[in-house]
């Protein structure tokens, strides 16, 4: 009898410890995201950090090599959007997509003039950041993960700033620098985390433009504009001077209303006095702050000022960009009639990834080949007038879908200013891939084609 009454207490006990939490409800109901798209987010930004860090991982070439992380992200990734997610089309990600089609194209154009292996390099620099774009198109819901995702992007611009001033203090960086030694009027040019001296100087105006509008917490903010004019002072770019002009002129047009109010210049006041702490770590690291002072001053007057440098050439800020836009796009074009039988096809088509590009000079070498400073001239020479204006229509999408965002969501300003300054560096440099400033360019314009990111701000 007691047997027959304690067997179902001992049942209901079993139960008990068998039974688990509902954790990916519990997950659901705290983020409105199921288990596998957090999954997907957080593979995402182990990707996206992969990216980034490019040039630690050239020093630890066995970690790509072996597990070719990236590919398998991205294979994975694109596979999971493909086949498990409603992919909502608009202008801005169909001509995402046709780029990155059309970048499948010249690959095949490529293999067809120069081999497999050609072929696969080419486009494998060519699309390693652009892909990321339509990712973040389609697996971003909110600004929340918006910014958790950019923020991943300013914590690799922060090393790169500390892995200057460390290198600044006496710091022995061996594994980084290498052989590399660059100087201008005098004093070093510091290669960091993120790459040559010229990207920590346009990533410090990019981040100058974001941080103003789209950083409210004033720790963070005074933190970056640190950062920034750090990497403004280390860098001695002239890209980074030039682009400061501009970038605060943009600014300036944005909020012109509230040029001469109280609280602006409070804020003005704040950020200038974090700024001149900044500056002074920097130009106080040699004898004598006065003398040091005096030194970057007039290295970066020299980036305006013609001078003659040790090829005899004027090497000021307008000679360099006049060279870049037009000196090179004539050598280019030049390059691609000497080379072709089918000159008018290739103004159409292309001449494949075998005329520009790295990979291009790794294979043909650099008698053969250009290496523009000109992302514009670049996307043209292996893509043609189809794919030039494709690019252009993209960017152009993209900056009027977030210029008319900042007008319903402050943040949006930020993302359109960084977008311009990326945009107008692209004249000069290669942007389109470079892991730094083409990592934030290629998620800005996925941000900007994201629909369900879009339409939830539009109804807020």
């Amino acid at each position: 009898m007691v047997m027959s009454i304690n067997m179902p207490l001992r049942q209901e006990q079993v139960q008990r410890k068998i039974h688990f939490p509902d954790v990916a409800g519990i997950l659901k109901a705290r983020t409105g995201l199921s288990l596998g798209r957090l999954l997907d987010l957080f593979l995402f930004s182990v990707l996206l950090s992969l990216v980034l860090l490019y040039q630690f991982q050239l020093l630890t070439e066995w970690m790509p090599r072996v597990f070719r992380l990236r590919e398998v992200l991205y294979f994975y990734l694109y596979l999971k959007i493909i086949l498990f997610y409603r992919v909502r089309l608009n202008y801005n990600l169909l001509f995402i997509f046709a780029f990155l089609s059309y970048c499948l194209v010249v690959a095949a154009h490529t293999y067809f003039l120069h081999g497999g292996g050609l072929a696969i390099q080419g486009l494998m620099r060519f699309v390693n950041v652009a892909m990321l774009a339509p990712l973040a198109a389609v697996l971003f819901t909110n600004l929340k993960q918006v910014k958790f995702f950019i923020g991943i992007w300013l914590s690799v611009f922060a090393l790169g700033a500390a892995s200057g001033v460390y290198q600044m203090l006496g710091g022995e960086l061996e594994w980084l620098v290498q052989d590399y030694l660059a100087m201008r009027a005098g004093l070093v040019r510091y290669k960091t985390l993120l790459g040559e001296p010229n990207v920590g100087g346009m990533a410090s105006v990019i981040v100058y433009g974001y941080t103003l509008f789209s950083v409210r917490s004033w720790i963070r903010k005074a933190f970056l504009m640190a950062a920034v004019l750090i990497l403004f002072l280390l860098s001695l770019s002239k890209a980074a001077v030039g682009g400061l002009l501009l970038a605060t002129l943009i600014v300036l047009a944005f909020e012109y209303k509230a040029l001469f109010t109280r609280s602006f210049l409070k804020k003005i006041m704040v950020l200038g006095l974090i700024m001149l702490l900044a500056a002074s770590l920097v130009v106080g690291k040699s004898a004598g702050l006065r003398e040091s002072l005096v030194s970057y001053t007039k290295a970066i007057f020299t980036t305006f000022v013609p001078f003659a440098d040790s090829r005899g050439t004027d090497n000021d800020i307008v000679n360099d960009l006049l060279y870049r836009v037009f000196g090179t796009t004539m050598a280019g074009m030049e390059l691609a009639r000497e080379h072709s039988e089918f000159y008018a096809m290739n103004v159409l088509m292309g001449s494949s990834f075998g005329l520009a590009g790295s990979a291009a000079q790794d294979f043909l070498g650099p008698e053969n080949t250009i290496l523009p400073h000109n992302s514009f001239l670049e996307v043209y020479l292996v893509g043609g007038i189809f794919m030039i204006l494709i690019f252009i229509v993209m960017i152009l999408l993209a900056l009027y879908k977030l210029l008319y965002l900042s007008f319903l969501n402050p943040y949006y300003k930020g993302l359109f200013v960084a977008m311009v300054m990326i945009t107008g560096y692209m004249f000069s440099y290669s942007n389109i891939y470079d892991p730094i400033t083409g990592g934030f360019f290629w998620l800005i314009v996925g941000v900007a084609a994201n629909s369900q990111l879009n339409r939830n701000v539009t109804a807020g």
